[in-house]
């Protein structure tokens, strides 16, 4: 679930994120992945690919740019 979308206090609004939580366990974060489209832009392929790794309920990921 997305529980946050955030602009730095940095020049450009950096650094940029998405702060995720768990809300069930997910053994393999390789079957998601997450896109943005910044600025109304052509969308693209996906932004992030996550691991094999897995995750547990509770808890939360965060994905920094710049």
């Amino acid at each position: 679930m997305i529980t946050a979308v955030f602009d730095g206090d940095l020049s450009g609004g950096q650094p940029k994120g998405v702060e995720l939580y768990v809300i069930e366990d997910i053994p393999d974060l390789s079957l998601y992945g997450i896109q943005s489209i910044k600025n109304g832009g052509p969308q693209t392929d996906t932004d992030t690919q996550f691991s094999t790794a897995g995750a547990l309920q509770g808890e939360y990921i965060y994905l920094i740019d710049g």
